[in-house]
């Protein structure tokens, strides 16, 4: 029985190893709060919480790190305790965390001198695509271990795309993260713009769902903007972190991102003025309070 290891128990986490309880495997599990993994373990027979990522580590063939940003997981791999410090030999350790293209280097180098195998496997989907089990997971690594993590990952996703070589699967998702942190940005604008000249959001909405403009950021995001419901699936906070992702790789490529510096100074006074733990589509909220009205429907 292949047992499964699980450093970060969040808002996508949680959801996530569920699904592989749920499938049959046997998990050791790790998060921040340990009365959470303890209360995991609980509900998840099969399952026990341990103290340390290197207790995770040492009892897993396969261990899955997805926490919040680059500190953290280097915590996780490379601190004092940290999962590679006596790792079972040949297991394989995946990066779902979205974090540093160089940090995935670092990472990659630490897992071959351990004896261990690495892939960075970013995923996309949100908290609902988390829950209902159909994630867009982005690998980069050897393909012979890919093909390996297809049947652990079926229980969390829809649709694995191999992406290439290590690092190649954070590149992916912090590109596919740019065009959706400037489509909520852009749907903003569009809304509030609207709204202020007296145009019914709605059928601002029902416009660009009939056009060029739609998009299925719009279809899934609009909703929760015209009902208030910011309750986040993705938090702004994390998507702000993930934009100066973004812009530090793009620096080191020498790319171009004018629209990009843009949304990601709108984003960082959007958390100055308290939004960070809003879903990243409240971001409206800046534009509506500097433009003095609110986008709200049915």
């Amino acid at each position: 029985m292949t047992t499964i290891g699980f450093c970060g128990l969040g808002t996508m986490g949680m959801p996530m190893a569920a699904h592989l309880a749920d499938a049959g495997f046997e998990l050791v599990v790790l998060t921040h709060t340990a009365e959470k993994a303890t209360a995991f373990a609980e509900a998840h027979p099969g399952s026990r919480a341990v103290a340390t990522p290197s207790d995770v580590g040492s009892a897993a063939d396969i261990v899955f790190v997805i926490v919040g940003d680059t500190s953290m997981s280097e915590t996780v791999f490379l601190g004092a305790n940290g999962l590679l410090r006596n790792p079972m030999p040949g297991a394989i350790v995946v990066e779902s965390s979205t974090v540093s293209p160089e940090h995935v280097g670092r990472c990659a180098a630490a897992c071959t001198a351990a004896g261990v195998r690495y892939v960075d496997a970013p995923c996309t989907g949100s908290r609902p695509g988390a829950e209902a089990g159909n994630l867009t997971f982005m690998i980069g690594g050897d393909a012979s271990t890919v093909d390996e993590l297809r049947p652990v990952l079926d229980p969390m996703a829809a649709h694995v795309h191999h992406c290439g070589a290590i690092g190649l699967g954070m590149v992916a998702k912090l590109s596919q993260n740019l065009v959706l942190a400037n489509l909520a940005q852009v749907l903003s604008e569009s809304l509030v713009l609207a709204t202020a000249a007296g145009l019914d959001p709605d059928i601002m909405l029902g416009i660009l769902e009939d056009s060029a403009a739609r998009t299925g950021y719009a279809a899934f995001k609009a909703p929760y903007i015209l009902k208030r419901d910011f309750e986040p699936n993705f938090s702004l906070r994390w998507m702000a972190k993930d934009v100066h992702l973004m812009l530090q790789q793009a620096a080191a490529l020498g790319v171009p991102l004018p629209v990009t510096h843009a949304t990601s100074e709108w984003y960082d006074r959007a958390i100055d003025a308290g939004l960070g733990d809003d879903d990243f589509c409240g971001v409206v909220r800046l534009t509506e309070a500097l433009a003095g009205t609110e986008v709200r429907g049915d």
